[in-house]
C-alpha cells in the first residue's frame, strides 16, 4: 500500500499520528490512533511476507498472587461471540499461522500470531479482540477457577490447590534460579512493581480473589492501554479498515495512564542472604550473583554497549570471569545464568555463579570486582573486543527467527518502549549506535563501562540464595494447616458443594467443541489455501569425494553450512562419548591455538559454530543412523577465514587442556 495520508489525517477510524522510514527493518513505521477506542496501532511496514498481529498492555503487579498471568491464561478460554471450549487453542487447530501465543511479561502481556496469509492471520486478530475484551470471566467464574486456583478434595478427604497457573508457577519455582529472580528483584527494586513476580508465587496465588482478579481486566484491558503492532507486507489499509470493522468499535476506550516509577538509585551495594526450599536429601546447588541496575532501557547506545560486555564477560569462553571464577578458582561451575535483563524498564546486568559452596560468597565478590578492575588498568584484551563486536554485528544483521518469526521480536522492542513512555520505534535504530561502538572500541570506552556501571555503581546488589530443606519443611507445614483451616471453615453442605464443582469441573475437560461451536471460528477455505508450497530446490556435487548439497536462498550474505558425519560405525556403547566429544568440539584449543584464542577467532568470523549428535531415519530402511553434526555461519566476505578455521578446528583439535574440560563437562551435570 503506499500510504497517501498526511500527518493528522484519518481513514478507516484511525488517525496518522507518526511515520519514520526505519532502514534496519527495511521499511516504514507508522503510528496510528484509533479516534473512538483509543487504541494505538503500529504499523511496521516492509517486504517480509510472514506477517505478525501482536496486542499488549501495560499490566503492573501488584502483589504476587499472579492476576496478570491468571488474567491471560482465562481470558483465551471462551468470549462473547466465541463461547467454546479453550478458544485459543481450537483457533491455532484451524489457522496456518506459525505460532500463536500470549506471554506475561514483568509489566505487560502480550497476546501474538504470525502468519504467511494475510486473510489467516486478520481472522485471528478479530478472535483475539473478542478474547481480550469481551472474555466470558464476567459470566462464569470457573474459568478463574480452572485457570487460576481451586481448592480440590484428594481421595482422602484433604483439600488441596489446583489450577492451571497454580501448577505452572510450581514448576517455575522448583528451580533455584526463579528463587534468586524473585529475591534479586525484591532486594533491586524495592519501591516499584518489579518487586512482584507477575507470573505469581505459588503460595501467594490461593490468596487472589475472583473480584481482585476480574478488577485487574476491568483496569487495565482497555482501549486507551492498548497497543496493537501490523508487520510485513500485508495491505495496511484494509487491514485498518478490518480491524475497525470486526472489533474496534466495541471496545470500551477507558482512561488509564501508563505509569511506571523508577527505582531510586542505592548509595551503596547491598549484601543478601537469601533461601530457597528444597526436599530432604535433595541434591541442592547454592547460587551467588552480583547485579547492577544500568541506567535506562531507552539509552541504545548503552544497551547496546551491555550487549557486547555481555558477550565479553559471560557468553565468550574466552571470558576473564570464566576463566578466574570457574577453571582457575574453582568457585562454581557455572556463569550461564547472568546476563543483560532488559525486560524492565531499568535493566539490569547480572553476574551469576551457580553450583558453588555457601561461604564462596565473598571469595567471589572479590574476585569479580578483581578482574573487573584488572580489565580497566590493563585494557579489555583487543581480540575479545573485537570477536564479542563482530558476535553482535552478526546478531544484528541476522536477527535469528529460530525461536519467534523476526516481526514478533520487533513487536517486543516497541510495545516497551511504548509502554515505558519513550519513542516508538527507538529501539529498533542500532546502525549509528553501532557504528560509534566500532570507532570507540580501542579508545577505552568499555573499561570505562565497566568502571561506572559495575565497578562504581551504587544501584547493585550481591546475594547468595542457600537451599535450605528446613523451609521447604516448614512450607509444606504452613500449606498444609491453611487448607486445614479452610477445610474446617467449610459447612458440610460447602463442602458437598465443592466436590461437586470439581466433579464438575473434571467433567467440562471432557467436553468436546461441536461443529457448530468451531463453525464460529474463522477459517479458510480450500480455494484460499496457498497452492504450492516452497520446495527447496538442492544442486548435488561431489568435491574430493565428498558429497555437497547446495541451496541458493536469499540470507542476507551469510552462508548456513552444515558438516555431517556418518557415525554408524561407532559402537552404541560408545555413542554417549560422540555426545561429549559434540560438547567439548570448539570449546578447547588445537594445536596451533589454546581455548581463548579460538574462542574469539569463531566469534570473529563465524557467527557461530554448534556441533551435536543427531538421529536421521534410513530411507528404505529399519533404523536410524547417529550423525554427527556441526552447524556453522558466516559471512560470505569471511569464508577464507572461515576454511582455515574449520581445518584447524577438524583436523587439528586436542584435548589437552584439562581444567577447561572440566568446566566443560560441569555443565553437563
Amino acid at each position: 500500500m503506499c500510504m497517501q495520508l498526511k500527518i493528522g489525517e484519518s481513514m478507516s477510524g484511525f488517525r496518522l499520528i507518526e511515520e519514520q522510514t526505519i532502514s534496519e527493518i527495511g521499511g516504514i513505521g507508522r503510528v496510528f490512533e484509533h479516534e473512538k477506542s483509543g487504541v494505538r496501532v503500529v504499523s511496521l511496514k516492509n517486504q517480509d511476507p510472514h506477517q505478525v498481529f501482536a496486542m499488549g498492555f501495560q499490566t503492573l503487579p501488584m502483589d504476587e498472587t499472579g492476576a496478570a498471568h491468571i488474567v491471560e491464561h482465562a481470558v483465551c478460554c471462551a468470549s462473547k461471540h466465541y463461547p467454546l471450549k479453550e478458544t485459543f487453542v481450537a483457533l491455532g487447530q484451524g489457522s496456518i499461522c506459525t505460532t500463536m501465543n500470549a506471554c506475561t511479561y514483568p509489566d505487560m502481556t502480550i497476546y501474538y500470531a504470525a502468519s504467511p496469509h494475510e486473510e489467516d492471520l486478520m481472522g485471528v486478530a478479530k478472535v483475539y479482540l473478542d478474547l481480550v475484551f469481551h472474555p466470558l470471566i464476567y459470566e462464569k467464574s470457573d474459568y478463574f477457577k480452572q485457570e487460576g486456583w481451586h481448592y480440590h478434595v484428594e481421595e482422602d478427604g484433604n483439600l488441596s490447590y489446583s489450577g492451571v497457573v497454580y501448577h505452572e508457577m510450581e514448576g517455575e519455582y522448583a528451580e533455584a534460579i526463579t528463587h534468586l529472580e524473585n529475591q534479586k528483584q525484591k532486594a533491586l527494586f524495592p519501591d516499584t512493581p518489579y518487586r512482584y513476580d507477575s507470573g505469581g508465587l505459588p503460595e501467594a496465588i490461593p490468596n487472589l480473589t475472583e473480584e481482585a482478579f476480574l478488577a485487574f481486566h476491568q483496569k487495565y484491558y482497555q482501549g486507551s492501554n492498548c497497543i496493537i503492532i501490523l508487520y510485513g507486507d500485508g495491505n495496511l489499509k484494509d487491514q485498518l479498515h478490518y480491524l475497525n470493522e470486526n472489533g474496534l468499535q466495541q471496545v470500551p476506550k477507558g482512561d488509564y495512564k501508563a505509569i511506571l516509577p523508577c527505582q531510586e538509585p542505592f548509595k551503596a551495594l547491598q549484601r543478601r542472604t537469601a533461601y530457597y526450599p528444597v526436599e530432604v536429601e535433595e541434591e541442592a546447588e547454592t547460587l551467588i550473583c552480583l547485579s547492577f541496575v544500568i541506567g535506562d532501557s531507552s539509552d541504545q547506545d548503552l544497551r547496546l554497549s551491555f550487549e557486547v560486555l555481555e558477550h565479553m564477560l559471560l557468553r565468550s569462553a574466552a571470558s576473564p570471569l570464566l576463566k578466574t571464577l570457574v577453571i582457575e578458582e574453582e568457585l562454581g561451575v557455572s556463569l550461564s545464568d547472568g546476563g543483560y535483563d532488559t525486560s524492565r524498564k531499568q535493566p539490569v546486568f547480572t553476574i551469576t555463579l551457580k553450583g558453588c559452596e555457601e561461604e564462596a560468597g565473598m571469595q567471589f565478590e572479590s574476585s569479580v570486582f578483581r578482574v573487573l578492575r584488572t580489565l580497566v588498568k590493563e585494557g579489555i584484551p583487543k581480540d575479545l573486543i573485537e570477536a564479542s563486536l563482530q558476535t553482535l554485528a552478526f546478531e544484528l544483521k541476522e536477527v535469528d527467527a529460530s525461536y519467534e518469526p523476526i516481526g514478533i521480536q520487533y513487536s517486543e522492542m516497541v510495545l516497551s518502549s511504548c509502554f515505558y513512555g519513550q519513542g516508538t520505534f527507538e529501539p529498533l535504530y542500532y546502525e549509528k549506535a553501532f557504528e560509534k561502538l566500532n570507532e570507540l572500541r580501542h579508545e577505552g570506552y568499555f573499561e570505562t563501562l565497566i568502571e561506572k556501571y559495575l565497578l562504581n555503581n551504587p544501584h547493585s546488589l550481591c546475594m547468595t540464595l542457600i537451599p535450605s530443606e528446613a523451609l521447604g519443611r516448614a512450607n509444606e507445614e504452613q500449606k498444609i494447616k491453611i487448607l486445614e483451616v479452610a477445610k474446617s471453615a467449610m459447612t458440610k453442605a460447602q463442602f458437598q458443594k465443592l466436590i461437586q464443582d470439581n466433579k464438575r469441573l473434571k467433567n467440562e475437560q471432557l467436553i468436546e467443541n461441536t461443529k457448530e461451536g468451531l463453525g464460529l471460528l474463522p477459517h479458510l477455505t480450500k480455494r484460499q489455501m496457498p497452492k504450492l508450497l516452497k520446495v527447496p530446490k538442492l544442486e548435488q556435487l561431489t568435491l574430493e569425494d565428498c558429497e555437497v548439497l547446495i541451496e541458493e536462498a536469499d540470507t542476507k550474505d551469510i552462508a548456513y553450512i552444515h558438516f555431517l558425519f556418518n557415525a554408524r560405525g561407532v559402537p552404541q556403547e560408545d555413542l554417549p562419548y560422540l555426545g561429549i566429544l559434540a560438547h567439548l568440539f570448539t570449546y578447547v584449543g588445537t594445536e596451533t591455538k589454546d581455548y581463548v584464542a579460538i574462542e574469539n577467532t569463531i566469534n570473529t568470523h563465524t557467527g557461530g559454530i554448534h556441533s551435536a549428535i543427531h538421529a536421521y531415519h534410513l530411507f528404505n530402511e529399519d533404523g536410524y543412523s547417529p550423525i554427527f553434526k556441526v552447524s556453522c555461519k558466516v559471512l560470505t566476505e569471511a569464508l577464507g577465514a572461515f576454511e582455515a578455521l574449520m581445518t584447524d578446528l577438524f583436523l587439528n583439535t586436542t584435548f589437552k587442556e584439562k581444567a577447561k574440560i572440566k568446566e566443560a563437562l560441569g555443565h553437563m551435570v
